[in-house]
């Protein structure tokens, strides 16, 4: 009885410590085509001020309980706080004027002490500048977590993910057990390595993946592209257990999957990017009731999806065929989806040879960078004006998907309409994370990895993969850190929770490597790495 007293308070103690708060959807004032931005700030203003354990946001019932009319006066602030027993409130307006954009942030607590904060700031520096807003908070509420000097050291570099199995830029990981033994010996992990998880063998080679909340229950489902299936299965405890498939005839190449809200119901759409009959056939599915339904079917646009600036949303963008070339860098735009039709919407300025496919935004202090995979796989960094700044050696997200044809193709090297090669390769998609939120942003890519595909061209089943986390120093991209060797070919990788227990894991979709000889015996397998931090993916 002692020991379940002790158990008890101790357990009540914990809960007493952690705060908890509400953040109410941010009034717009500006353009309807800002009015997005209203939830947009709401759902990140609530993942930056999460602190584990200190400080927490409500549950989703009690935000939902809440509604979404933020209080007009103190007294309706603490019945609010009082209905769903939170701590704080938070609420406040975007405010849109030509490409200015300012932020007017309020904050309550249950006592009826509250504070008005307002920050101005570029339109595309919307993140960083709320970043910098929710960092505020925090250290208002809970005192500074380190000293200046510390801050300053810890500004000039780029934070990295706390795991076994992830290498620092300096070689050596504090959380690797061999350093016990000797720093300079690496521990390569075995079956049992720490903080690494992986699946069931899955009876066929895979082309892609997205780990979202399909049917908007605020679970996450994992959705896998195979070469004529789209396939939809829950984790957990080491298994995939299938949901739903979708089967497609052979005259589909499937070329990408993505997940975005298209129709705006709260649940993530399946973008299917896919090319038939010599022209693109994109498609669209709800996952609804748990089972696929086709939202658009026989787009003739390449589809994509992208993270946007300023709120970096996962945005539907797509491309027409172009005429003396595959792609054409000036007819990427953004979409909507307005019944079973995709509507177009405004254009995306991108560097020539873009397409969308290859090509991501990576924010920075001073709005974003794009970065471009060119018909090389090697990277390049341009400016919001289109500047070219730097450029890798190494090559990075190649993939084995590949579309033939008879024309010069933007990102080739050839430089005439007249140049003939029979393949493009997709590259992977690039993704965009910070593990913290100090609002530093990394490039999330594959390093390539194949003895074989440096001799020959076209040999794309790469027998091993690295990720690597990339910054931008001001120079050009730099490693923060990297996962150990990932036997197999790497087809597709997200920060997400599949397991849904509150916490991001770095997942990775792998395709086996049984040698030259046996490719046709290939299989999928989903692995991946706890995150000892909070990561944002974007």
């Amino acid at each position: 009885m002692a020991l379940i007293l002790v158990l008890v308070l101790a357990g009540s103690a914990l809960a007493q410590g952690t705060k908890t708060y509400a953040v109410f959807p941010f009034k717009v004032n500006g353009p309807d085509k800002f009015l997005y931005l209203g939830p947009a700030v709401q759902s990140m203003l609530s993942s930056r001020l999460t602190t584990p354990g200190k400080f927490e946001p409500v549950s989703k019932d009690a935000q939902a309980a809440l509604g979404v009319t933020p209080p007009t006066s103190g007294s309706q602030a603490q019945s609010l706080l009082t209905r769903v027993s939170a701590d704080y409130l938070f609420w406040g307006s975007v405010s849109v004027l030509g490409d200015q954009a300012t932020l007017e942030l309020q904050r309550q607590d249950m006592h009826g002490q509250g504070k008005s904060v307002s920050k101005t700031m570029p339109l595309d520096g919307l993140v960083p500048g709320l970043d910098e807003l929710a960092k505020q908070q925090v250290a208002e509420l809970f005192g500074a977590q380190s000293t200046p000097v510390q801050q300053q050291a810890a500004a000039s570099r780029a934070d990295a993910p706390s795991n076994p199995s992830f290498l620092m830029a300096e070689g050596v990981n504090p959380n690797d057990p061999m350093t016990a033994v000797n720093p300079q010996f690496r521990y390569e992990g075995g079956a049992e390595t720490p903080g690494q998880w992986r699946s069931q063998n899955l009876g066929f080679p895979s082309r892609g993946m997205a780990v979202a909340d399909g049917d908007g229950d605020g679970r996450q489902e994992v959705f896998i592209l195979g070469q004529h299936g789209l396939y939809a299965y829950t984790y957990k405890d080491g298994r995939l257990t299938p949901l739903d498939e979708m089967r497609f005839s052979q005259k589909h190449e499937l070329l990408f999957l993505g997940a975005a809200d298209v129709d705006g119901d709260g649940a993530q759409d399946l973008v299917v990017g896919a090319y038939r009959d010599e022209q693109p056939y994109s498609m669209i599915f709800s996952f609804k009731g748990r089972k696929f339904q086709k939202l658009v079917d026989g787009v003739r646009l390449f589809l994509s999806v992208v993270a946007t600036p300023p709120t970096y949303s996962p945005t539907l963008i797509g491309q027409k065929k172009g005429m003396n070339y595959l792609f054409d860098s000036r007819d990427v735009y953004e979409y909507s989806v307005n019944g079973s039709k995709v509507q177009e919407g405004k254009r995306i300025n991108l560097p020539e040879f873009a397409n969308v496919y290859n090509f991501c935004f990576l924010p920075d202090a001073g709005g974003f960078k794009i970065v471009l995979l060119d018909d090389s796989n090697h990277l390049k960094v341009y400016t919001q004006n289109l500047d070219i700044q730097s450029s890798t050696d190494e090559s990075y997200n190649s993939s084995a998907i590949d579309l033939s044809f008879s024309s010069g193709l933007p990102g080739m090297t050839g430089g005439s309409a007249d140049f003939i090669t029979p393949n493009y390769y997709i590259p992977m998609p690039m993704k965009i994370t910070a593990f913290s939120a100090k609002g530093k942003y990394e490039l999330l890519v594959n390093k390539d990895i194949s003895v074989a595909a440096q001799i020959f061209g076209r040999f794309r089943t790469f027998t091993q993969g690295e990720l690597h986390g990339l910054f931008w120093d001001g120079v050009g991209l730099n490693l923060a850190w990297k996962t150990r060797r990932i036997k197999g070919t790497v087809v597709a990788f997200q920060i997400a929770d599949p397991d849904n227990n509150g916490k991001q894991d770095l997942c990775v979709l792998v395709n086996t490597y049984p040698g030259s000889m046996g490719l046709e015996n290939r299989k999928t397998v989903f692995m991946g790495y706890e995150l000892n931090t909070g990561a944002i993916q974007k």
